[in-house]
């Protein structure tokens, strides 16, 4: 069982209780000072006594009242912890890297993707310099730049998802059109 496993199934409760101390309305007599009367409060998953201050888990409470570690309270409870193996390791290793290529791959698409997008947007707007108004070449040009600027502010800006391989063929066409 594992830490958060043990917290689900053990409560204080019965970690009180099977050190023969008698809970009454959620409230007991604290086990770490002389207590007349109850001053620790039993919670669903802490106790917490308001004379002493002491406050825990079940494993705080376990480590106290057998004066253990933790890894002596956690296996008392019922915990186990299993080696990982070579092969494991080895493996986990291995995800590890093909993640970080993977993130990196992906950090340079988007780097592409940028580029490609700003330099397609720098030929729709340099339009007007270059053609003749309402020429063919012009009117493409005109007409596919607030698509462009549109797409760069959604997902620059305003952080939402842009279909962009439509967004990148369409910047590629423009570049491979327009640039000598």
């Amino acid at each position: 069982m594992t830490s958060e496993e043990i917290k689900e199934r053990v409560s204080v409760r019965d970690v009180l209780q099977q050190h023969g101390i008698k809970i009454r309305h959620n409230m007991c007599s604290c086990p770490f000072h002389k207590d007349t009367n109850p001053s620790m409060a039993i919670y669903e998953k802490t106790v917490k006594c308001f004379s002493c201050g002491f406050s825990g888990d079940v494993f705080a409470l376990t480590e106290k009242m057998d004066n253990c570690s933790f890894k002596e309270a956690f296996l008392s409870l019922g915990g186990t912890y299993d080696k990982m193996s070579q092969n494991n390791r080895i493996c986990a290793i291995s995800k590890r890297e093909m993640h970080k290529k993977e993130m990196e791959r992906r950090k340079e698409e988007e780097k592409r993707f940028f580029q490609t997008l700003v330099k397609a947007m720098d030929i729709c707007r340099s339009a007007d310099q270059v053609f003749e108004p309402l020429s063919d070449d012009w009117c493409y040009l005109k007409n596919k730049e607030p698509y462009l600027l549109y797409s760069f502010d959604e997902k620059y800006l305003n952080g939402n998802e842009v279909n962009e391989i439509d967004v990148y063929r369409l910047s590629r066409t423009i570049i491979g059109r327009y640039l000598p």
